[in-house]
């Protein structure tokens, strides 16, 4: 369908609907091109899980109107040379000048983040680690829960974590002790 309007008489077989939404959108998105929006540069956030970041950035050159959610989810963000796709979530903020801006924020995978805890420590008796390598204290559960230690050649996340204050957040595993004979 092509979204140019041939007036009421049209031509046979051809749908020209003066309000067609398609049409529109392609229109707006031609209208922010134009303009030269586009997206800043990507600042990173807080961790969301083991190695998964969330990153932001506000689109540049775009005054807000009806349309901020559809000029956020089309678009495109290039980052570390990938297309990246639509925004895991859209919103609108006030910046320190009082004006707003639209923020996407994108959910990126990356081992080589602060995102990437690692655990020392091991205790024989509660097997039991400590977790190192945690950028944001208020999501350190999440941390914990999802990043993945080695034991017995075998990459699991711990049944539990605990908070220890200035001693750190620990992790415990069960394991197979070989060595135990269960009782009948």
């Amino acid at each position: 369908m092509s979204c140019e309007n041939k007036g009421p008489d049209g031509i046979w077989g051809y749908m020209a609907l003066n309000n067609d939404e398609s049409c529109m959108t392609q229109e707006r998105m031609k209208q922010r091109e134009a303009a030269g929006v586009t997206w800043g540069v990507p600042q990173p956030g807080q961790c969301l899980q083991y190695a998964i970041q969330d990153y932001s950035t506000t689109l540049l050159h775009y005054e807000v109107d009806e349309y901020w959610n559809e000029a956020c989810e089309t678009t495109e963000l290039t980052f570390n040379d990938q297309r990246m796709k639509t925004p895991n979530k859209c919103e609108i903020i006030r910046n320190v000048h009082n004006v707003l801006q639209v923020v996407g924020h994108w959910h990126i995978a990356d081992h080589s983040s602060e995102c990437t805890p690692y655990w020392i420590s091991i205790s024989n008796e509660m097997v039991s680690a400590r977790l190192w390598n945690i950028k944001d204290s208020k999501q350190w559960d999440i941390m914990c829960n999802t990043a993945p230690l080695t034991l017995q050649n075998v990459s699991r996340v711990p049944l539990s974590c605990e908070n220890k204050g200035i001693w750190g957040i620990w992790g415990h595993w069960e394991i197979v002790d070989e060595s135990c004979e269960m009782l009948v």
